[in-house]
């Protein structure tokens, strides 16, 4: 959240709020959400119509993608990155897990 003076305070387009609700917005399938911020020094709570961002998805949708087949999908289907290897000393499982390519999705 950005404020300065008089202006109303604003949730910043790279805030993890805003992927939240933009994120939110696109699986539920809405045009728009109301941003509710309780502020101790106001009566009201401050509340700002948050719209669908196109801009956004363009960017991200193809990231967030890649991150489900590349990271997620195998993960699911064959344990990809975490593996239980052979049981400890007190018969606990051991995870071994595999380092993770990160830039992969930086190419997308």
């Amino acid at each position: 959240m950005s404020a300065s003076g008089p202006t109303p305070p604003k949730l910043k387009t790279d805030h993890a709020y805003y992927y939240q609700v933009q994120c939110q917005m696109f699986s539920t399938n809405r045009e728009y959400c109301d941003f509710v911020v309780w502020l101790p020094n106001k009566k009201d709570p401050f509340v700002q119509r948050i719209t669908k961002d196109e801009e956004f998805w363009a960017t991200n949708l193809p990231k967030a993608a890649a991150y489900f087949h590349q990271i997620v999908l195998p993960e699911m289907l064959g344990k990809a990155f975490t593996r239980d290897s052979n049981r400890g000393s007190k018969g606990k499982s051991q995870k071994k897990y595999t380092q993770v390519n990160w830039n992969l999705l930086n190419t997308v």
